[in-house]
């Protein structure tokens, strides 16, 4: 597992990526479509209409978009890091009356036995 978001990381989770121009407005919407289906967006907007590059408003947008995949994709990783911590832990507490067992495929699983006395 990587141990960072990296932007080839967030750059292999796109599906898809559309842009809206609303007409009249300098208003630039970035929608993209990640591998698993979720939806995230990123706007931009120009103050001054005369200056106004569609183009960059398109960059602009995909940027804020892509900065949201980022978040989503450190959030993962987090819970992935966590979920192992908690995991070592709990196993290096209890191995004097725990069997590790893993199941091919699948997390880890920890079965207790009890012996009796």
């Amino acid at each position: 597992m990587n141990s960072a978001v990296t932007i080839e990381a967030v750059k292999k989770e796109i599906l898809s990526i559309q842009y809206h121009h609303f007409e009249y407005t300098t208003l630039v919407v970035c929608a993209i479509t990640l591998k698993n289906g979720y939806t995230v967006t990123g706007e931009s907007a120009c103050a001054n209409t005369e200056v106004f590059n569609e183009e960059l408003g398109r960059n602009l947008a995909q940027c804020k978009a892509e900065q949201k995949i980022w978040a989503l994709l450190a959030f993962r990783l987090r819970d992935s890091i966590a979920y192992d911590e908690l995991v070592d832990a709990e196993m290096a507490s209890l191995m004097e009356s725990t069997i590790p067992v893993r199941k091919p495929g699948t997390v880890r699983y920890i079965v207790k036995y009890d012996f009796g006395d």
